[in-house]
């Protein structure tokens, strides 16, 4: 059975508009002031993750993705050199979420043109990731086995906060 435990998400965006538009103290709003004080409550929580995540690692963080672009699915990389997990919770996409999926930090997020898929790991040692970067960004094929020997997973630090 896959755990998946969210950190954050806006993909609720519709639940917290139909919860504002049942209080009382709202009824007077219009549509458009409902649908903005719910991105206002949203990105208030992302806000508080951001303090929760506030995680300093020992190394960079490297997000593998695999991108829903207008001319199909290509894969990449970006590394986050501030190693801060909080630096993560960034995104401008339509939809967003990140979440454990039991193994590791992953996110999806969603845009106009389909949806990326992204995991966040640790760098172990920096002076010998050049290759596995080369091959991330020349669309190879990269074993658990070869992530594992360069990067760890971020999901110990994070069970730290949220204690799944």
């Amino acid at each position: 059975m896959k755990v998946k435990n969210t950190i954050w998400s806006n993909e609720n965006l519709a639940e917290e508009i139909e919860y504002i538009g049942k209080q009382e103290e709202y009824t007077e709003l219009s549509e458009d002031e409902k649908t903005n004080l719910a991105y206002e409550h949203i990105n208030m929580g992302l806000e508080d993750e951001r303090v929760n995540l506030d995680i300093q690692l020992s190394g960079a963080i490297l997000c593998i993705a695999s991108l829903g672009l207008w001319n199909g699915r290509k894969q990449g990389y970006k590394v986050i050199k501030s190693g801060n997990i909080k630096d993560i919770l960034y995104s401008d996409c339509d939809l967003a979420s990140w979440y454990s999926n039991g193994h590791n930090i992953k996110a999806k997020l969603s845009h106009h043109d389909g949806t990326n898929y992204i995991e966040y790991r640790e760098i172990k040692n920096e002076e010998n990731i050049d290759a596995l970067l080369n091959d991330i960004y020349n669309g190879k094929t990269i074993s658990r086995q070869r992530l594992n020997y360069y990067t760890k997973s971020i999901l110990p630090e994070v069970k730290k906060v949220y204690g799944w």
